[in-house]
């Protein structure tokens, strides 16, 4: 099933894709991968780095860099044997913003 309005709603305008767009907000549904996030809207970073950073192990940073590739919102390159990610789609920081703004509305009485 693909939605779509008219193109004078942009602003209101449902998914196109929902599955697509469940799979984005799935792998940004976990704290550690919105911190990664932020980390990477500074730069490329080694994973390594990423996990120091965070304070996790180089495993589970990975992990979370690995759900957050998945459907496209990080990128890596090998620069010789460090793993360098980095966010692809600027829009990443915009979505996590809004949602961002969504929770503390949605927690206000």
């Amino acid at each position: 099933m693909v939605l779509s309005v008219a193109p004078d709603d942009a602003e209101t305008e449902g998914p196109r894709d929902p599955e697509r767009t469940a799979e984005v907000l799935a792998a940004l549904a976990s704290p550690h991968r919105l911190e990664v996030v932020a980390l990477l809207a500074e730069g490329d970073l080694p994973v390594s780095e990423v996990a120091r950073r965070l304070g996790l192990s180089v495993a589970n940073a990975s992990h979370h860099l690995a759900r957050l590739r998945r459907p496209g919102l990080v990128a890596t390159r090998r620069e010789g044997t460090r793993v360098v990610c980095r966010l692809v789609p600027t829009e990443v920081l915009e979505v996590c913003s809004a949602l961002s703004r969504l929770a503390d509305r949605a927690s206000d009485p």
